[in-house]
């Protein structure tokens, strides 16, 4: 077991991408702890965390176009912890070869940077970098652990690929203090609403209202680990404060077909689903995951592995964007 954090509060953390999901959970959660945070982003307010919070600075920097940026706010705030959970990312159909030069700046030269300064500048300094589970394939192999063979299937699984290679090879040659997320899927209320998960809790709602069907989802016919960003990032600020230099899979170990959450969702609402989702596709009854995440080794090092489930993530999710609640 290991504690909650370092309990310093003269720790300096900076979160690159904060007006995200996952970095402004982050950032919260360390503010929480009485850490000094920074918050850097690409737009020009804080978009969660309000100016004037104790202890909360926001920076502006488009780290694509001003590759001076970074290096500069590290060598004048010296942070002790940076939390790197900024990336080009687009839906799909996203064409990265259009956006090639930025994806390869913030998803990889970023976090170059930053290795650079802890091994230059501030050598007790420490990464935590967001990965993607779609680092070993586009579809996932039947067991997915961190000893895995990562294999790259898109130009932005190449830049993730590239990111953990390089933490590899600064862990091993320079004894830098690096850690990276091999994160599974992970919602919450600040997840745009096109998401899947987000989608079928949006139907859900309108059910729960009465409101006629809406526009149809695609397919149940797919597979998927969900959990909480919130939860997801405090067990990573967790494991990077421990003695254990390495990295880990991210995920609940629990794996849902799209049918078997949808059914489960709605019944715990007391509806059918059959009688208020629209799909394209028929479901096939069939199918069944075709993989699952290994969580041991977290569970190993932290007692435990994430206690939310995707059940729980579209209550959070119905409650707060719908004001809508689910029987326990």
């Amino acid at each position: 077991m290991v504690s909650e954090a370092d309990p310093n509060l003269s720790t300096c953390a900076l979160v690159v991408g904060v007006n995200g999901q996952d970095g402004s959970y982050l950032a919260e959660h360390l503010l929480r702890l009485g850490w000094r945070v920074i918050g850097l982003g690409r737009q020009t307010q804080s978009r969660y965390i309000p100016d004037g919070t104790p202890g909360y600075t926001y920076v502006t920097a488009d780290l694509s176009r001003d590759r001076d940026a970074l290096p500069a706010l590290l060598f004048r705030s010296r942070p002790d912890r940076i939390y790197h959970v900024a990336a080009i990312h687009g839906a799909s159909g996203f064409v990265y070869e259009d956006h090639w030069q930025d994806a390869l700046q913030v998803n990889v030269g970023s976090v170059h940077q930053i290795l650079e300064y802890i091994r230059t500048v501030h050598p007790d300094a420490r990464l935590l970098y967001a990965s993607s589970v779609k680092a070993f394939d586009a579809h996932p192999p039947p067991v997915v652990h961190e000893r895995l063979q990562r294999h790259s299937t898109c130009l932005y699984s190449i830049t993730k690929n590239a990111s953990a290679d390089l933490i590899a090879y600064y862990r091993r040659q320079h004894g830098v203090r690096a850690t990276t997320l091999f994160l599974f899927n992970h919602e919450s209320p600040r997840r745009p609403g096109h998401f899947v998960l987000p989608r079928i809790t949006a139907v859900l709602a309108n059910a729960m209202r009465g409101q006629p069907l809406g526009e149809p989802l695609r397919t149940l016919n797919f597979a998927c680990d969900w959990g909480s960003s919130a939860e997801f990032m405090e067990l990573g600020a967790r494991l990077l404060e421990t003695d254990d230099n390495q990295d880990y899979v991210m995920a609940t170990g629990r794996t849902w077909t799209g049918l078997e959450f949808t059914r489960e969702l709605f019944a715990r609402a007391g509806l059918n689903w059959c009688d208020h989702v629209s799909i394209e596709e028929p479901p096939d009854e069939s199918f069944v995951a075709p993989f699952r995440a290994d969580i041991s080794r977290m569970i190993s090092v932290l007692g435990h592995g994430p206690q939310q489930s995707a059940l729980d993530v579209a209550a959070w999710i119905l409650s707060e964007n719908h004001g809508l609640m689910l029987a326990s």
